[in-house]
């Protein structure tokens, strides 16, 4: 849940991390002037010469290693920067909280996306009355989930999507690492992809040898991973899955309606939709370019400097 304040001027609703920078410029704010007066003198007083000076000044701090354990923001932007220390800290605090509060880990979420061929599997072992625990944590000192676990004899399935191989079949290094982790502390961990819990015979099999032997042992688990553009049945060519992407007629409405109540030509109306649709800024790019081709809006024009370099 984002944290929302207001402005104390107009009472417009912004994310908190935004309130600030609106408050300066409110215009119902009686300070504006001056802040936006002070904020010409300060653009005017920086030179071609000084903003050189500071490139280069900045340029020589990272080749000399300065910044070297900084920490940059998903905005480009430089963060705050953190000693091993510290981030050792924050690691052991996280981790403290999670075993506290191991319901609210984002892999054990009620929200937490659900895997229609997982659910296969379980289904499957329900249906022959197969007890066994969902999303267990089989390490004390971690917080890996598996999808299915027999603790008693420490058997666990994990049912994979094609984003934990490699091309060539094998587990990617964190899902290898997981998987070594789990089976050094006395687990026998099978790895299951997913295609074959979309064959019935296959996962028949699984599921008798686990009734019958309580083990997957001869079962077979081979698999081919399919390769990147590959049709599938859902999807058999490019067109039918860039036909699937796009936004219903109902949807497209929506966004007309909150596109239309902001002025595009005024600069942070992104922002705004946003904030009326509930979604990131780049999402709101992504379909204004797709779907409003024709709408006319603000665009950041460069600075004379910049083209004068």
């Amino acid at each position: 849940m984002r944290k929302m304040s207001s402005c104390k001027f107009c009472g417009e609703v912004f994310e908190s991390r935004r309130v600030g920078g609106h408050t300066k410029n409110c215009k119902l704010n009686p300070a504006r002037e001056s802040h936006l007066q002070k904020l010409s003198q300060a653009r005017s007083s920086i030179t071609a010469d000084s903003r050189q000076q500071m490139k280069e000044s900045l340029k020589k701090a990272w080749e000399s290693g300065k910044y070297d354990e900084m920490i940059l923001s998903r905005r480009g932007k430089p963060g705050h920067s953190h000693t091993s220390s510290t981030r050792k800290r924050l690691s052991d605090s996280r981790k403290a909280w999670l075993a506290a509060n191991p319901e609210k880990h984002p892999w054990k979420r009620s929200s937490k996306f659900e895997s229609e061929p997982c659910q296969k599997l379980k289904d499957a072992l329900q249906a022959r009355s197969v007890s066994f625990h969902e999303e267990f944590t089989p390490l004390d000192d971690r917080f890996f989930s598996l999808d299915v676990a027999f603790p008693a004899i420490k058997i666990g399935i994990e049912v994979n999507g094609e984003q934990h191989y490699n091309r060539n079949g094998t587990l990617k290094p964190y899902y290898q690492q997981r998987h070594d982790l789990i089976e050094r502390a006395g687990w026998k961990l099978y790895e299951v992809h997913y295609s074959i819990c979309y064959d019935q015979n296959r996962l028949s099999s699984i599921v008798n040898s686990i009734v019958e032997t309580h083990d997957l042992t001869g079962v077979d688990l081979t698999f081919e991973v399919r390769p990147k553009g590959t049709p599938t049945k859902k999807f058999p060519t490019r067109q039918a899955y860039a036909e699937s992407q796009k936004l219903p007629p109902e949807t497209l409405q929506l966004w007309q309606e909150a596109i239309e109540s902001v002025d595009t030509m005024k600069f942070g109306f992104i922002g705004k939709v946003a904030k009326k649709m509930d979604c990131s800024h780049t999402h709101v790019r992504r379909v204004l370019n797709t779907y409003f081709p024709q709408i006319e809006s603000f665009k950041r024009k460069s600075s004379s400097i910049s083209q004068q370099q």
